[in-house]
């Protein structure tokens, strides 16, 4: 009886022995498939170098990752086209913690910055000598930004906006120093650009109007380093800045706050008309007239400081 006794207990250990194995080998297998489905299911890394950005921009990290940039920057987050931008400086986390806005991909999203540009400038084409603030006088001048390496003009719209520099007629800018040390800024004659609506917004616009004696037609001229210069209103103290660091054609320039950015840096070239420029009529900005409708920029300009000769057979502007 002793011997069936413990053949019976050997044969349940054995069963118990197997269970208990088949029960490891079962928990093994679940949480190896759990893992593989959470491996799965997590986003993978983005390629930074395959990275898809804003253009201009390059990503300097991916989605979840700590992020740092030394100098304030418009940082772009996002992926697909669909970008949120801030100006941070310091560390940040790249995700909708930092930005308020989920991306449209989270696998695909990443934090980017302006790329470093070496390009030349009219300056260094020309072998023109920098401008300055302590340089700057009553004249004409081309006004490129350091960002994207076009000219400010004023479109028939009467509208600031960037563009390839072609030495047109509405890229050159009369610029008359004032006894209080700012500047008025004409690309016509009898008219300034000036502070639209005397907003002090953010993204304020500015808009070609009658010449006045006016806080909102007043233009502080800064030196940011040499040979680059910034432009902020007396009204508001904001800047001059090209939306959103873009460096298309037609791209708007507004008033922000002033942080810095190379957007909001500019190189005044002088330039000397050969002949009476001409530009859309001012008047039609304001009403439905013709477009098609000339008149004549800077035939002759009341400051005795200025001395430009215009002639009357060529175009164009000679450095």
């Amino acid at each position: 009886m002793q011997f069936l006794s413990n053949s019976r207990t050997q044969q349940r250990k054995s069963r118990f022995i197997a269970f208990a194995n088949h029960l490891c080998v079962l928990g093994a297998t679940l949480l190896i498939a759990s893992l593989s489905a959470q491996s799965a299911a997590a986003p993978q890394k983005t390629n930074l170098d395959e990275a898809s950005t804003p253009k201009g921009y390059v990503a300097i990290c991916a989605y979840g990752d700590a992020c740092a940039v030394t100098k304030p920057s418009l940082v772009a987050f996002g992926a697909e086209g669909k970008y949120a931008y801030k100006l941070l400086k310091g560390s940040f986390e790249c995700s909708e913690k930092s930005f308020n806005r989920r991306p449209a991909s989270v696998k695909d999203a990443t934090c980017s910055v302006t790329k470093p540009k070496n390009a030349k400038t009219l300056l260094t084409q020309k072998n023109i000598a920098p401008v300055t603030a302590a340089t700057l006088t009553t004249g004409f001048y081309a006004i490129v930004s350091v960002h994207s390496g076009k000219a400010l003009e004023v479109n028939p719209a009467g509208q600031l906006k960037q563009s390839a520099y072609k030495q047109h007629s509405s890229q050159h800018f009369m610029l008359t120093a004032r006894p209080d040390g700012y500047f008025t800024i004409s690309p016509v004659s009898n008219y300034a650009l000036e502070v639209k609506g005397w907003s002090t917004q953010d993204g304020a616009g500015i808009l070609l109007a009658e010449e006045k004696d006016s806080w909102n037609q007043h233009w502080k001229i800064s030196d940011v380093k040499p040979g680059i210069l910034s432009i902020t209103s007396r009204f508001n103290d904001k800047a001059l800045d090209l939306i959103g660091l873009n460096t298309h054609n037609s791209t708007p320039v507004r008033l922000w706050t002033y942080w810095g950015g190379e957007n909001q840096q500019w190189q005044f070239v002088p330039v000397r008309p050969k002949s009476a420029a001409t530009l859309i009529n001012p008047d039609a900005f304001s009403n439905n007239t013709s477009l098609n409708t000339e008149v004549t920029a800077y035939p002759s300009h009341n400051n005795n400081t200025h001395n430009n000769t215009i002639g009357s057979n060529t175009t164009g502007i000679t450095f």
